[in-house]
């Protein structure tokens, strides 16, 4: 094989290496991305593991405060549901009453009997069975 004499190769010497803080500051930087990429690798399972458990908490927490928001919306529904139940059960039993619906059909012509209904007791049975 022949030589390379189309450009000349400098070898390294000691006056064209670097020196100093930068030197030692790119290097460790290097050292550092590179064991970075390593480490960012290696738990990317663990980091989306996290994140996934971070949004379920997050859904958790919304859905948490909108199943509350609805429960007490519909208490209060119930309760002014319970209040009108009450207010018809109170005018339907003051409608009931003997008295009232005396008053009510005294203009039919109708009244109330003074004495007390018969009883009718109606025998099935022939005496010889008994």
């Amino acid at each position: 094989m022949k030589k390379n004499t189309y450009k000349n190769i400098k070898k390294n010497t000691s006056s064209n290496v670097q020196k100093g803080f930068f030197l030692h500051l790119t290097n460790g930087m290097y050292y550092l991305f590179a064991s970075l990429e390593k480490i960012a690798f290696q738990y990317t399972v663990y980091v989306l593991y996290v994140v996934f458990l971070s949004l379920l908490y997050i859904f958790k927490t919304h859905y948490f405060e909108y199943n509350m928001r609805t429960v007490h919306q519909l208490s209060q529904e119930v309760e002014n549901l319970k209040v009108d139940y009450m207010t018809h059960q109170s005018t339907y039993m003051t409608y009931i009453r003997q008295s009232t619906i005396a008053q009510k059909v005294v203009p039919y012509g109708l009244s109330l009997s003074k004495e007390p209904p018969h009883t009718i007791i109606i025998d099935f049975l022939p005496d010889d069975e008994k």
